[in-house]
């Protein structure tokens, strides 16, 4: 026996439900596609910002360098980006050349977020002969960076500020053997466009 053919009138308030019902949700479903429709529209009207650029006091390369970042993953919780960098660095009446990358990791919200990252910077210095102390030419040091800090970022363009340590791990040149550790730190403050 079908509750849809049914003379019985107990059927009846069956299919007037079953009809409210169905017209309620299909109505709701169709007014509600024009508003997420409106949502995309007004968030596709703001721009958020996805660079910075930024110059760091100490950090990865010891003494200064000018970095840019671009955000890749941008969630009100989390955010991940990549960041490369350069800046010279006095070696007697030399100079060194630092160039870096890294990537960053940051979690948090309402522009307060707390930093990770992992990094390699490439230094291109003046080295000595360890044998008769001559100056021979430029060689080539690899470091091993990780960062534990701080940033306060807007969610819109604005500057940025971060603090953080920045352990690294080094092969000495050809002068000293082995691996070095040393604990470091930065300052960064810049622009967020």
């Amino acid at each position: 026996m079908s509750y849809f053919r049914g003379n019985n009138p107990t059927d009846f308030p069956l299919k007037k439900t079953f009809c409210i019902l169905f017209l309620l949700f299909f109505t709701c479903d169709f007014f509600s596609q024009g508003e997420i429709v409106d949502t995309i529209k007004d968030a596709d009207s703001i721009k958020i910002p996805h660079n910075t650029a930024y110059i760091e006091l100490g950090g990865n390369s010891g003494l200064y360098s000018l970095n840019y970042e671009r955000i890749f993953v941008n969630t009100p919780a989390f955010k991940f980006f990549s960041r490369i960098g350069a800046g010279p660095l006095p070696n007697g009446k030399h100079f060194s050349q630092i160039y870096l990358a890294e990537e960053n990791f940051c979690f948090g919200k309402n522009g307060r977020y707390l930093e990770a990252g992992i990094g390699l910077t490439f230094q291109r210095k003046w080295v000595e002969d360890c044998d008769e102390n001559k100056t021979f030419a430029y060689g080539n040091l690899y470091y091993g960076i990780f960062r534990l800090g701080v940033r306060f970022q807007p969610e819109n363009k604005g500057t940025v500020f971060r603090i953080g340590l920045t352990p690294t791990m080094y092969y000495k040149d050809q002068c000293s053997n082995g691996f070095s550790f040393q604990f470091f730190g930065g300052i960064s403050y810049g622009l967020v466009f």
